[in-house]
């Protein structure tokens, strides 16, 4: 195998060339500009970087290893970021013909150009891939403008970023290792999130920039740590669109460009779309950073109430707006549990009403589909998953499709579909802590393990001050009953993510000797959080209390299924949180699921409807269906 040349070498050879040709289509590496017979548009910069590596070898098998360490200079990435990067590859080579990218077994990639590999192109607008907000379930974007008809407003390009050198405040050598790292790994991480036109222009500052943001940032030492200052200025109006302060202790200044770039990337792809604002539209920029400040709120895990607030502020001013109706329908949705019970019902209103709007101005769009369901009872998952095969079937480049759908299936115990939806999710936003979290945890709800171990401590090294990606992990422990990890995890993290340590360590003795009274002392702590009562509901019918693990149920899943005649949204209102039905339908419920009881409690959370129209859960699956399955089939 020939050596592999830097990154910077193979560019430069590209560059000092014409335009070069792969297959039919000609690529001017300079402006990202693809042309072929029939079409053009203009690739993606990480696109654009595994493209040259691979036409750099071509008929030469480039390792995973190999594409790492040339394309993403050597930082540690996910599976899930190079096979969107390849996947992004090969629709291109559909689109322009006359080659293509094979997967070489154990192996890694090759770029193989042949006539014969050329195939015609599909004439068509090439749709720019929606930037999209999901944490664990939610997703935003913004749309191109209003006409004042209701037309419907597309989806926009993402905007132009202008990523500015970084000030070190001192001539501190770390300080100036921080601030001139930082800019590249903003510039990367954008890109990879969906940004299709992020550039470093040392001259593009104040009135002269063509961007449609600047993004800037100083960094300083103090006598314990690197702190930085980042924001994003609107070139229009000067508005601050982004603004954030990061500090790492100096044992972990090295981590903080990449922590930087993880934030930005994750923050602004939520609402990406948003800042370009169509003149027709004539959207307040005020507005779209109010918008803003509410999505960071909600990514940060920050007070959801008050990015209710915001976002409801700024879609009263931006009627018009699909991006502002969608962004409040969202809030609405993922803040009701911090609504006073007596705002509930008119907050609901509100919300549904934005949530129609947004569907109205952008029906082509499929996440303006999907708030209905998070603005109604969990109870209806049969009715949501029809409603996201048909957001699917409107807009297949949707990314908060996959990912709802991968919540909605690990709620129903649709584990390796869950896993499946929640890559690709990920893959579509690689640096969100929710994303990730989720992943890790179907990693190893599934007895991946290893695989969770990697991105946890990914996840960890760009989010160390985020709860959401250790409890990912712990949750994904529970939901598999692999309760020695939990042990060995709390263990090795004291005071981090596993709650009521004491009583886990407990249960976890009890559960290895089948001790019923030991299950039962441990669970009769007042005070126990959802976490490790779903680990009591569990252990205590494994050891033969199943009367005790209902009796949690019970506290823990409310009925939502309303009888005839009763206000179904007045029950979902009173307890709008509930908890995750994953503990009923993951491997660690097996015990559960072999008590009567649990069909009546699966009615009660929508459960059973769901089974019997939209098919039945993994432990459902050959070779050893669980017993309760015959029932499930019997009311299909």
């Amino acid at each position: 195998m020939n050596r592999p040349a830097t990154l910077h070498s193979i560019m430069a050879g590209v560059a000092d060339r014409r335009p070069f040709k792969v297959g039919r289509a000609t690529i001017d590496p300079i402006s990202r500009d693809a042309m072929w017979p029939g079409g053009q548009e203009r690739l993606q910069p990480q696109t654009l970087k595994v493209l040259v590596t691979l036409v750099s070898r071509r008929g030469e098998v480039v390792t995973r290893d190999e594409l790492v360490q040339l394309c993403w200079d050597g930082r540690i990435v996910g599976d899930d970021v190079i096979n969107r990067s390849i996947s992004l590859l090969r629709h291109f080579a559909e689109r322009a013909g006359g080659f293509e990218i094979e997967t070489v077994s154990r192996a890694g990639y090759r770029l193989i150009e042949a006539e014969s590999a050329a195939k015609s192109v599909t004439k068509g607008k090439w749709i720019v891939p929606a930037v999209i907000l999901v944490v664990g379930l939610i997703g935003l974007t913004g749309w191109a403008g209003f006409d004042g008809r209701h037309a419907s407003q597309g989806a926009p390009p993402t905007p132009s970023i202008s990523v500015m050198p970084f000030v070190a405040e001192s001539n501190d050598p770390l300080a100036r290792q921080v601030a001139l790292a930082a800019p590249s790994s903003l510039s990367h991480m954008l890109s990879e999130s969906g940004f299709e036109n992020v550039h470093a222009d040392a001259a593009e500052t104040g009135s002269a920039a063509r961007s449609d943001y600047i993004l800037s940032g100083n960094v300083r030492r103090t006598s314990t740590s690197i702190d930085a200052t980042v924001q994003m200025v609107a070139r229009r109006d000067g508005t601050i669109a982004f603004a954030h302060d990061f500090s790492a202790p100096i044992a972990h200044a090295s981590d903080l460009p990449d922590r930087i770039g993880a934030t930005a990337a994750a923050e602004l792809a939520w609402t990406g779309a948003q800042m370009v604002l169509d003149p027709r539209e004539k959207l307040d920029t005020a507005v779209a950073s109010e918008l803003m400040s509410s999505m960071s709120l909600t990514i940060e895990n920050g007070d959801s109430l008050r990015a209710y607030q915001q976002a409801r502020h700024a879609a009263a001013k931006a009627p018009d707006s699909a991006m502002a109706q969608l962004t409040f329908a969202m809030q609405t949705a993922f803040s009701m549990p911090s609504i006073p019970r007596n705002e509930r019902s008119a907050a609901l209103a509100l919300g549904r009403r934005a949530s129609n709007r947004a569907l109205t101005l952008a029906p082509e769009f499929g996440d303006v589909y999907l708030p209905w369901c998070l603005l109604h009872s969990p109870v209806r998952m049969a009715e949501c998953d029809q409603r996201s095969r048909r957001a699917l079937a409107v807009d297949s480049t949707s990314s908060f499709v996959p990912g709802y759908l991968s919540s909605l299936f690990e709620a129903a115990g649709r584990i390796d579909d869950s896993l499946q939806f929640g890559r690709q999710s990920l893959a579509n936003d690689p640096y969100k802590p929710a994303k990730l979290a989720r992943v890790i945890r179907l990693l190893e709800v599934t007895g991946n393990s290893d695989e969770a171990e990697r991105y946890y401590r990914q996840a960890t090294r760009l989010w160390p001050d985020n709860p959401k990606v250790q409890r990912g992990r712990v949750r994904g422990m529970v939901e598999r009953g692999n309760y020695s990890a939990i042990e060995r995890f709390a263990d090795a993290e004291p005071g981090g993510p596993m709650p009521d340590a004491a009583t886990v360590k407990a249960l976890v003795a009890a559960w290895r000797t089948h001790s019923r009274p030991q299950a039962d002392r441990a669970c009769s702590d007042k005070g126990l959080k959802p976490l490790t009562l779903s680990m009591c509901m569990n252990i205590l019918a494994d050891v033969g209390d199943l009367d005790g693990a209902f009796a949690i149920a019970r506290s823990l899943y409310p009925s939502w299924q309303a009888p005839p005649g009763a206000d179904e949204d007045r029950l979902w209102l009173d307890h709008p949180g509930g908890y995750d039905t994953e503990f009923l339908t993951g491997p660690a419920a097996k015990a559960m699921r072999t008590d009567p009881r649990f069909l009546g409690l699966a009615r009660s959370e929508g459960l059973l409807e769901y089974w019997q129209k939209d098919g039945l859960p993994d432990f459902c699956r050959p070779p050893h269906p669980e017993a309760i399955c015959k029932q499930l089939g019997a009311r299909r």
